[in-house]
Formats: C-alpha cells, sequence, structure tokens
C-alpha cells in the first residue's frame, strides 16, 4: 500500500511522539486518557482493567516498542488532532 494514499498509514503527531519515546512519564501523563486509551488500542493493548492515568501510562512505557496494529483507532481517536506528514 501507498502511504501517502491510504490514510490507514496516517499517524496522529501524539502518537508518533509517545512512540518515538520523546515523551516521559510526566508528559504522558499530562495527555488525555482517550489519546491514552486509543494509542493503546491501536497497539492492540488490553486496557480495560486501568482505572488511573497512571496505569495507562505504565502500559504506554511499557509497550512502545509494539507494532501499531489498528491505525483506525489512532485516528478515531484523535480524529481532532493534525495527522503528521508521511516519512
Amino acid at each position: 500500500r501507498d502511504r501517502d494514499s491510504d490514510p490507514s498509514y496516517r499517524i496522529c503527531v501524539i502518537c508518533q511522539s509517545i512512540s518515538n519515546g520523546s515523551m516521559n512519564e510526566e508528559q504522558l501523563s499530562g495527555l488525555k486518557v482517550k489519546h491514552l486509551r486509543g494509542y493503546l488500542a491501536a497497539k492492540r493493548v488490553n486496557h480495560q482493567t486501568c482505572t488511573e492515568k497512571k496505569e495507562l501510562v505504565d502500559l504506554i512505557v511499557n509497550h512502545r516498542h509494539v507494532p501499531f496494529s489498528d491505525l483506525s483507532a489512532v485516528t478515531s481517536t484523535t480524529a481532532a488532532m493534525p495527522a503528521a506528514p508521511p516519512n
């Protein structure tokens, strides 16, 4: 598939920042819960039992290396966020 023409390859700026490790735990804690959940959902990381934001942040820190498997979850939960240009 062509990354430029296929919207399923688009990853929002927030998800890119989380994935590349440029955000520390404090910065992750400053994000909205819906963005944290969307990121984890896109990586198919089970987060249903998390009741605290800290638990979501810990899961993200431990699963940054997991590849995205459902990019539609990222784009649907972060639709208001501008998408990053393709690499």
